[in-house]
């Protein structure tokens, strides 16, 4: 959003002034607007994964666990890692290979571009975007392709053999 600044003078026996910095909710930014998205949703998905993965974790069992967190970055006593990388791929497993999510993003953004973009920019069929401000339309990815790229019967298991983490799941 956009922000005025507003010059008070609160006291008459004073010639001090304050500039308060007030939000204008009629106003938006839209450059700001569409840039951020992406890290908002990415900062979405980190905190998602965070909640997730320490939810896992105290279930895990019922001693004492030690866990410190700064956004994505963890620290746990050493007797726990291998725990803790058996969790973290079990987090990442359980929300990225939900189709149900992706479908529902895909289906927000078209209908987000379909509502406040002129009519007729966005074409159902071929997926492009038009805009006077494009110089060539925009192909908006098709989340089918990419959801019909991970078969129905994979077994995440073979993540267990991955050389970036640990030997179980």
């Amino acid at each position: 959003m956009i922000r005025d600044e507003v010059r008070i003078k609160p006291f008459n026996h004073s010639n001090k002034k304050f500039s308060l910095r007030v939000l204008n909710k009629a106003k938006f930014n839209s450059d700001k607007q569409v840039t951020a998205f992406m890290p908002n949703l990415v900062h979405s998905l980190d905190a998602a994964s965070l909640a997730l993965l320490l939810d896992f974790y105290f279930k895990e069992s019922t001693d004492v666990k030690n866990i410190y967190t700064t956004h994505d970055c963890l620290a746990i006593p050493a007797n726990k890692m291998e725990c803790l990388v058996n969790l973290l791929k079990l987090t990442y497993v359980k929300i990225y290979s939900d189709d149900k999510y992706l479908l529902k993003l895909y289906e927000d953004i078209r209908k987000n571009i379909r509502t406040t973009q002129n009519k007729g920019c966005f074409n159902e069929e071929t997926l492009e975007i038009f805009s006077d401000n494009f110089r060539d339309p925009i192909n908006f990815p098709d989340v089918k392709k990419v959801l019909g790229s991970v078969p129905s019967d994979f077994d995440f298991k073979v993540l267990d053999k991955s050389s970036y983490c640990g030997h179980y799941m």
